[in-house]
């Protein structure tokens, strides 16, 4: 500090040299993350880098009592991403923990920290910098170590918190109209897992309307697909042998998945557990395969078992039905992600496969 400057001009004079240099690589930082969650459908990511006058306000704010505010606000550049379904927002997170400089300690997820009776702001909160890799490929020394906040969000969420910002923020409002906002985020909460649940049995009824087998005489059922899938030495190996690559197939046997599985192995001929068996033993290898093909795909490092097999073994062998007529229902992102590693797999083994 010089020694005719207060503190708060000595912080504005600082920032003055940190925000030039933030503001110049905000549009690549920007960029690198959006690349890393690529694919996924209706995605909206903005970017934004505090204002002096943003900084100071929070550097002084008496409540915080930051000692170094340059390098415990972590939000000076910051990442939001607008997502269609929560279950979209939860995958993005995972995806950025994984492939960014994670900080655990200063990141949050607001849906976690609620108690069980109470409503309110949700999303989830990354911490990150950026990896070293990427710093040393793109020339981005002068930002190494910078931490970043992203913000995940579904439309809903943004929408309440837009509102609600504008209505409360840094303000002192009465109880009663703090639970009215909390009430709204409520009735978001719950609808925002209503689409979900629409999408989902949408797209259940779509599939399997698309993809109904030529009547057989089964003598499985979904019970017993979901036993194989929890149960079975080979599948066990396919998981085992995609976590040697840094892939997780986490742990998922969910009956409308078991339902696609059974519908597959009708259209290859197996009709009894130990065909179904057999078809797995004689295939392990090339589901691995296909499973990692998927995941690299999307730049997905984790999955759950159920939907990555489903997938995977219609890539393996789907009867006759080809990959476009089969993933035609299924939404953009994973669709573009099967016909690719499809594509891929024939490439590597040929139409007989």
């Amino acid at each position: 500090m010089k020694p005719t400057e207060n503190k708060t001009d000595a912080l504005r004079r600082k920032y003055k040299a940190l925000h030039s240099t933030r503001k110049q690589f905000e549009d690549d930082i920007r960029t690198y993350v959006e690349a890393l969650v690529r694919g996924h459908e209706e995605m909206f990511v903005t970017s934004r880098t505090k204002t002096e006058d943003s900084f100071i306000a929070k550097a002084t704010n008496k409540d915080k009592k930051y000692k170094d505010p340059f390098t415990q606000i972590t939000d000076i550049t910051g990442i939001r991403i607008i997502v269609q379904y929560k279950d979209d927002a939860v995958n993005i997170g995972e995806i950025l923990r994984e492939r960014l400089q994670y900080d655990h300690k200063n990141s949050r997820d607001t849906r976690d920290e609620a108690s069980t009776s109470s409503f309110g702001y949700s999303a989830i909160h990354i911490v990150a910098s950026l990896p070293e890799e990427a710093i040393r490929k793109h020339g981005w020394e002068a930002i190494e170590g910078h931490k970043f906040e992203i913000q995940i969000r579904t439309n809903l969420e943004h929408a309440w918190a837009s509102k609600s910002r504008e209505l409360s923020y840094n303000k002192s409002i009465k109880d009663k109209y703090e639970r009215e906002l909390n009430r709204l985020a409520a009735i978001i909460e719950l609808t925002d897992v209503e689409f979900m649940r629409l999408r989902d049995e949408v797209s259940i009824t779509s599939l399997h309307t698309a993809n109904k087998p030529a009547q057989l005489k089964m003598d499985i059922d979904t019970a017993t697909i979901m036993d194989i899938l929890t149960k079975s030495t080979t599948i066990k190996n396919i998981v085992s042998k995609l976590a040697s690559q840094g892939l997780k197939a986490d742990e998922s046997v969910r009956a409308e998945y078991a339902g696609y599985i059974l519908d597959i192995f009708a259209r290859q001929g197996a009709t009894t557990k130990d065909q179904v068996e057999k078809a797995l033993q004689d295939n392990e290898d090339k589901i691995v395969n296909a499973c990692a093909m998927y995941m690299n795909a999307g730049n997905n490092k984790s999955f759950l078992k159920d939907s990555l097999l489903v997938a995977a073994l219609a890539i393996v062998n789907n009867g006759d039905m080809t990959p476009e007529a089969y993933s035609e229902t299924w939404n953009a992102s994973s669709k573009n992600n099967f016909r690719k590693a499809a594509r891929e797999f024939e490439e590597k083994y040929g139409k007989d496969k």
